[in-house]
């Protein structure tokens, strides 16, 4: 069974579809897939993960938990890992259920980061409010 978790580029360090000048929430990936098809599938997979702001005397704290249900040998997913706090210190943790019974799970924890937008852009934005 190989059973992967990782941050949307790939590393623990989140930089892809994170913070920006219009914020996207940071995303992580799970791509999971089983050998022998014949003899299991992929039936439940589950992720809970929590990313805490807590810079410039700030303390936001999101948790979100996604579940996908079917029958497959190869699955692929891209959730988000908040739908409020777009930057920070997050956990995560994934877990799967295949149709013979068997389970396992995989952690991953980091920052979430991004780039900022020019301080140009920000006048703009700001000025156009």
């Amino acid at each position: 069974v190989k059973f992967g978790i990782d941050a949307a580029d790939g590393k623990t360090v989140l930089t892809s579809g994170c913070i920006k000048a219009v914020p996207e929430p940071c995303t992580t990936t799970i791509d999971a897939a089983v050998e022998r098809c014949d003899i299991a599938s992929f039936v439940e997979i589950n992720m809970t993960a929590t990313i805490t702001y807590s810079q410039f005397g700030r303390n936001d704290v999101s948790t979100i938990s996604r579940r996908w249900t079917g029958n497959k040998c190869a699955v692929k997913l891209a959730w988000p890992l908040s739908d409020e706090v777009l930057g920070g210190k997050y956990s995560m943790r994934a877990s799967y259920r295949l149709s013979n019974g068997q389970t396992g799970n995989g952690n991953r924890s980091g920052e979430a980061k991004g780039e900022n937008p020019s301080s140009d852009a920000v006048r703009q934005r700001v000025g156009n409010l």
